[in-house]
């Protein structure tokens, strides 16, 4: 027996196929059974809940409007549960539902951001470039260049935005966020007053700048408003040029403006048609203060004082201008002149202009450089005159 025993193998167990145990779920299935809702399944199910049309899913049921688990499914089996979890129509239910509570871990959010991380970087380095060209003053052509060489240095510099148009939007952007944190500024001043002057740009276009003053924290700032082209330069024309300039940085700047800083031209400080008296009446405060520009006062008592007393001012300042433009206007009298300091071991200064504008810090200027580079002037005039002698045949 025990010798049968040891020897003795189970038969294999039967292995039912797929039709048989499909029949036995229809037999089990025809077996009346009363099934009911179980609350634990919604410690399981987190999306699971029960109303009076059955199971529901409370995902599924924001984003679609048929489907057994969103109009109520009574089939109370957590097969049933487990398959609807399954289903691919749930899972994208379910990833909408965590991007709309938490956006920011989505695949598609760490990839925008990625993605954004990397614009940024390329965004960063063009508007760098326009920023150093609108500091030096260049033109918006040169921005290419600026690309094409941070490319060539094996920067990231990107291929978009790479045009002499993108430039001018980017400086505007510049332009507008600088004013935006000047107006930051003069939110919180009390006071504020404007400096505005007439000049002449390339093109000899009248043109007209603003500056808008003000104190912050015992500090005081001048913050560049405004550089317009006028048709004409009479007083409604520049008292609206400087109103807008004032308007660009200040808010209701009607109840802060105290005072105008301008040059003595009758058309800023005339007492009744004058710019200083048209923004009077504008911002209704006739006490407004009219600042005469000190360094223009200083320059024309000067000029005053000199003309009474010495008749040689004139010529002197006559002289100066044409020594200056004897040099600007000659390439030829410019190299020599460099030839004569080089020779003399001087470190060269050529003549500036005098008379230009209503500083006497610029006479001043003029004069000292004379001075200083006197020897050479003098040895390239005797030379002009020595060409010129032999020239006409004068012994």
């Amino acid at each position: 027996m025990e010798r049968f025993l040891r020897n003795y193998q189970p038969p294999p167990k039967k292995t039912k196929t797929e039709r048989e145990k499909a029949q036995k779920r229809q037999e089990y299935e025809k077996e009346s059974r009363h099934r009911d809702y179980l609350k634990q399944w919604e410690n399981e199910f987190t999306w699971l809940a029960k109303t009076d049309h059955g199971m529901v899913c409370k995902v599924c049921e924001s984003y679609e409007e048929v489907g057994s688990f969103v109009t109520g499914c009574k089939n109370y089996k957590k097969d049933s549960i487990k398959c609807h979890e399954k289903s691919d129509g749930h899972k994208t239910n379910m990833r909408r539902e965590q991007a709309r509570k938490d956006p920011g871990q989505t695949e598609a959010s760490r990839a925008l951001k990625m993605l954004n991380k990397q614009v940024l970087s390329r965004l960063a380095l063009q508007f760098r470039n326009v920023h150093g060209l609108c500091k030096k003053g260049r033109p918006y052509t040169d921005y290419t260049l600026l690309c094409d060489l941070d490319e060539a240095k094996g920067m990231d510099i990107g291929k978009q935005y790479r045009t002499d148009k993108k430039a001018a939007e980017f400086a505007t952007s510049i332009a507008e966020a600088e004013r935006e944190r000047m107006r930051k500024d003069f939110s919180t001043a009390k006071f504020i007053a404007a400096i505005s002057d007439g000049t002449t740009d390339s093109s000899f276009q009248e043109t007209e700048i603003v500056y808008v003053r003000h104190c912050q924290a015992g500090k005081i700032k001048v913050n560049f408003s405004l550089v317009k082209n006028t048709m004409k330069a009479d007083a409604q024309t520049i008292s609206e040029v400087i109103v807008e300039g004032i308007e660009n940085l200040v808010t209701n700047f009607e109840n802060k403006l105290v005072a105008l800083g301008t040059d003595g031209a009758s058309v800023m400080t005339g007492h009744k048609t004058g710019a200083v008296q048209r923004i009077r009446e504008r911002v209704a405060r006739p006490w407004l203060v009219g600042v005469h520009c000190s360094g223009h006062k200083l320059e024309l008592a000067y000029k005053d004082m000199v003309k009474q007393k010495i008749p040689l001012y004139d010529k002197l300042e006559s002289l100066l201008l044409n020594i200056y433009y004897f040099y600007r206007n000659s390439n030829l009298n410019r190299a020599l002149l460099k030839e004569s300091f080089a020779t003399l071991n001087q470190k060269v200064i050529l003549p500036t202009r005098v008379g230009g504008t209503r500083w006497i810090g610029h006479l001043k200027l003029a004069i000292d450089n004379i001075l200083s580079g006197y020897e050479a002037l003098l040895q390239h005039f005797d030379q002009v005159s020595y060409h010129l002698c032999n020239k006409e045949g004068v012994g």
